[in-house]
């Protein structure tokens, strides 16, 4: 690994799970390190998780990018002792190979995204700033519950606590409104840095579509059932209209049937993953969102 930092230069290094993915922390991220590089820093992404995957985003050739091959994902089939006993043994070895990755490429500030790494950060002494983002809101992990699980959100309770003290950690901690500021205002290393437009459209949407779109991954968060529930209802009173699901997850199959269920096989359009989501809203004249919580949506900032 050759270690390119250059004289009077900023180097910068982003820890987070993978590049492969189309997620919204993704695409910051992406988003970020190229407009970092493009304006005279030097920028390194660390990642855990990538398995020689090609970034889901276009990425700078002069950001240097660096996989752990810790692999955590593959351990999700193992049960949840076998994911514990092998979350034990891979933190170790994390924390061993980010530590010698950092001392080579020496940056001056690291970033983590609130992976693994996120309590494995402050703890090695390479010398540079340390610096947390929160990609969601604050009560994501009560939240991403439905309400009849009472016990997970208790257990989501616990882990916010368990964030926070992490977060106190950190030399700078960022969030991602202003509006959240204030549930951290027993917090002295807090910042907003909003998520970014990744992409200066050339056109307008064709307001004379009669298509509606929603983009995201197909699972509890975004509420696409519901969604689909609406839908049966705008149906019925404007049927040459249609509704575009653009994404995937592991709710497919259920969206599927649930279209099917309700006849609107020939209004309800799953498209799946799209390279190109910029084509997919211009074609749109309503961008729809239906998520039981968010944090500050890269696709609302995309169709705005």
């Amino acid at each position: 690994m050759q270690n390119y930092k250059t004289e009077n230069h900023v180097k910068i290094a982003y820890c987070l799970q993978a590049l492969h993915r189309t997620g919204g922390i993704e695409r910051i991220v992406t988003t970020k390190a190229n407009w970092l590089v493009a304006n005279g820093y030097d920028v390194a992404i660390i990642t855990t998780d990538q398995r020689d995957n090609q970034p889901a985003f276009w990425l700078d050739e002069r950001i240097q990018h660096i996989d752990l091959g810790l692999n955590y994902e593959l351990d999700n089939e193992l049960g949840r002792w076998g994911r514990l006993r092998a979350l034990r043994a891979k933190r170790k070895i994390h924390k061993q190979r980010l530590e010698a990755v950092l001392n080579q490429l020496n940056p001056d500030i690291t970033v983590s995204t609130f992976f693994q790494d996120a309590s494995i950060l402050p703890t090695l002494k390479d010398g540079s700033k340390k610096v947390l983002e929160l990609h969601t809101s604050k009560y994501t992990k009560v939240l991403m519950y439905p309400p009849e699980q009472r016990i997970m959100r208790l257990y989501g309770k616990f882990q916010i606590l368990k964030q926070e003290n992490i977060a106190r950690t950190y030399d700078r901690f960022i969030i991602l409104t202003e509006e959240e500021r204030n549930l951290f205002s027993h917090f002295s290393n807090v910042e907003v840095i909003p998520n970014a437009l990744p992409f200066t459209p050339n056109k307008t949407a064709d307001y004379e579509a009669k298509k509606i779109i929603a983009v995201g991954r197909f699972e509890y968060q975004k509420n696409f059932f519901e969604l689909i529930d609406i839908w049966a209802k705008v149906h019925r009173q404007y049927p040459d209209w249609q509704l575009e699901l653009v994404g995937h997850g592991p709710y497919w199959d259920a969206i599927q049937q649930k279209v099917k269920a309700l006849g609107l096989e020939q209004s309800v359009i799953l498209f799946g993953i799209s390279a190109n989501v910029v084509e997919r809203l211009s074609q749109a004249s309503v961008y729809v969102l239906t998520s039981h919580f968010e944090g500050l949506p890269m696709v609302l900032i995309e169709a705005q």
